[in-house]
């Protein structure tokens, strides 16, 4: 706990085991204006992609375990900021009132802003898919998703699935778009749809809003997750591994490894290692798609060609 400048450790035992949501409710009960750090049973277990959670559907989450499998491997549950004021010394307030307003007018009113204020990163499903053929599908051997329709944001999710708008802390775009889960209510992201349903080829809006939402009360990071089930099912398609879920409508057996694989054990031992470690261990390092050792996100190079550039010059990696 942080406050003040000072910095005090709870026993967090009541709190380990718990998913990341569970475990920030469970301290926003005790201090109601709190800020919350917390990891979820992938920290925990120090799996090397776990991440970060923050206000429910917030995580700090690529590039391996820079974040939640640090924290496990060091014992911490979470990190809880509690304010003591929140007011912040300017130098010249009116200017810095007029300045916020500006930004704030621009960021609504921008072109570039409007789509996200209206579709959030969602609407990309049906971009990436119906107009621009870069959404990677079927573990990147496809660049456009079989039945994305399914999941389309416009046709499927937005009229039968979406809840409300929502937004991070003061951001006037709210390109959050909560969405209907089996457990309530859900901030659904287009990387995670991507990785989660088109990588491993899911196309039930229910059933893939219903993985992501356990994925990330595990704590992990969703891309590098998706990515690794999605190799998984493909190697085990070529007989190179057993028991990996199939492709499409294998929702149980996905949803069960994304749980094994949390908490290390059977398949998710395996899974728990990430793309890179999966290939070098079994031989197959030509099968593996990752760049720098790190899973690639929701952007098919082979259509932007910008993402070649950015893949091969960026320092992001494991």
């Amino acid at each position: 706990m942080i406050s003040d400048g000072k910095v005090e450790f709870r026993d967090a035992r009541e709190l380990w085991g718990m998913d990341t949501v569970e475990t920030e409710h469970a301290i926003k009960r005790e201090f109601r204006d709190s800020a919350v750090l917390t990891i979820g049973p992938a920290g925990e277990n120090k799996v090397p992609y776990a991440c970060i959670g923050h206000e429910e559907w917030r995580q700090f989450g690529r590039t391996g375990g820079a974040g939640g499998a640090v924290m496990g491997s060091k014992g911490v549950k979470a990190i809880t900021f509690i304010p003591v004021s929140k007011a912040v010394d300017v130098a010249d307030d009116k200017a810095y009132q007029d300045l916020v307003r500006n930004l704030g007018r621009q960021a609504v009113t921008n072109p570039g802003m409007i789509p996200y204020r209206q579709g959030g990163t969602v609407r990309l499903i049906d971009v990436g898919n119906g107009m621009g053929g870069f959404f990677p599908s079927i573990y990147w051997t496809r660049v456009v998703m079989p039945n994305w329709e399914d999941i389309s944001w416009e046709k499927v999710l937005k009229p039968k699935y979406f809840i409300k708008h929502g937004a991070c802390l003061y951001c006037p775009v709210a390109c959050h778009k909560v969405v209907r889960s089996s457990n309530g209510e859900y901030d659904l992201e287009y990387e995670t749809t991507m990785a989660l349903g088109g990588l491993t080829g899911i196309h039930d809006p229910q059933r893939l809003i219903d993985l992501a939402e356990l994925a990330d009360r595990l704590g992990f990071d969703t891309i590098s997750l998706g990515n690794t089930i999605a190799f998984l099912i493909y190697l085990g398609e070529r007989g190179i591994v057993k028991g990996a879920p199939r492709w499409g409508g294998d929702y149980e057996g996905i949803r069960r490894l994304i749980i094994d694989t949390a908490y290390r054990r059977g398949l998710g031992e395996l899974a728990a290692l990430g793309t890179k470690a999966i290939a070098e261990k079994l031989g197959v390092q030509d099968l593996a798609i990752h760049v720098k050792g790190l899973e690639p996100a929701a952007y098919d190079p082979r259509t932007l060609k910008g993402m070649i550039l950015n893949n091969a010059i960026s320092e992001r990696g494991r």
